[in-house]
């Protein structure tokens, strides 16, 4: 691709300048130059120009002054002007010097060669000058915006794969508790766990998925944990089917559910319902979960990681730190989750 553009522009400057000296030529003879002397002052002295110009362009690709030494640019504009004026010269006088008049000709117009010449050129490295600079901005810009997508990749990546080992450890003691009087859900629970973990293996690659196929990834955990607990747990989801097209962050529910499920089951033997509320807003899919909550026990215990992972997680998805809540209300926590309408900031891959 890169080559394919400097060819294009290659190919556009020369036929610029092969237009710009047939009119050249064509204006001498209209001033009374016969046509051979008009083609050959032309082709050399704007060629000249041509290839200095040129020259500078590709200087200003790779070595580019400051702001502060701008000067510079018209230190080599006059530099290439002068080199255009003595190289034109020399070589139109050496073809057509025997021409009668000629060097009169060449006497007369040498300040509007050099004026024309200094033009040109000075153009030409000021348009360089700001083109290339502006290309390297964006080349920067561009290093800056793909670490900060690779940062924030491995952040994400690193979030999950602290998440998962603590329900995988819980997993394997309940499998390993159910072997020995429960060997049927033992095998039924290792199957589950199975299926989950090979889901999970296919998310890993998602920043978003349809809310549906999340949801059915839900189920297998809640199974899981169903054999775990038996009738202690009880799980309320009541979703509009409506919703089941909208994305969200791929195993966003899982965390918050296990959270919800650890506080609402601990220091009791009674079965707790949780329930799943997933609705809409003008600005967002809002997921809401409630469960059983004892303030005095559930303080005692847990870091508060799986809601700081999601709500860290959403951050960097969205750039907002205002998409997950917690209230109390009622001995009932409730974990609310916005999902914005709007492109995540990491592309899915």
């Amino acid at each position: 691709m890169i080559l394919q553009g400097r060819n294009k522009f290659a190919v556009s400057y020369l036929a610029g300048w092969l237009l710009w000296i047939a009119v050249h030529t064509f204006m001498l003879i209209l001033n009374k130059f016969p046509f051979r002397i008009a083609l050959t002052d032309s082709f050399i002295f704007n060629s000249c120009i041509a290839l200095f110009g040129y020259a500078l362009s590709r200087t200003l690709r790779y070595y580019r002054p400051g702001i502060d030494k701008l000067h510079y640019l018209a230190g080599w504009t006059i530099v290439s002007t002068v080199l255009v004026i003595s190289l034109s010269w020399l070589f139109n006088w050496i073809i057509l010097g025997k021409e009668a008049d000629y060097a009169q000709i060449i006497n007369e117009t040498m300040i509007v060669r050099s004026g024309f010449s200094f033009f040109v050129l000075g153009s030409i490295s000021l348009v360089s000058w700001v083109y290339y600079s502006k290309q390297e901005q964006n080349r920067l810009e561009r290093k800056v915006l793909d670490a900060d997508r690779l940062m924030r990749e491995a952040e994400l990546a690193g979030l999950r794969q602290q998440m998962q080992p603590h329900f995988l450890f819980n997993s394997l003691n309940s499998i390993n508790s159910l072997i020995g009087h429960d060997p049927v859900q033992a095998r039924k629970m290792v199957i589950q766990l199975s299926d989950f973990l090979r889901g999970t293996l296919n998310k890993d690659l998602k920043q978003l998925v349809p809310l549906k196929e999340e949801l059915e990834h839900l189920s297998l955990y809640l199974s899981i944990e169903k054999v775990r607990f038996g009738h202690r747990l009880q799980i309320h989801i009541t979703c509009d089917d409506t919703l089941e097209g909208r994305t969200v962050p791929a195993m966003i529910l899982q965390p918050v559910l296990e959270n919800a499920i650890k506080f609402g089951l601990y220091g009791t033997l009674d079965a707790i319902d949780i329930a799943v509320t997933i609705h809409s807003t003008p600005e967002f899919t809002v997921i809401e979960i409630s469960n059983p909550f004892d303030d005095d026990s559930s303080a005692m215990h847990g870091t508060g990681f799986g809601l700081s992972s999601i709500r860290r997680r959403l951050a960097l998805l969205y750039n907002r730190n205002d998409l997950l809540e917690t209230e109390i209300t009622d001995q009932l926590f409730l974990t609310r989750i916005k999902i914005p309408e709007v492109h995540v900031n990491l592309s899915d891959h």
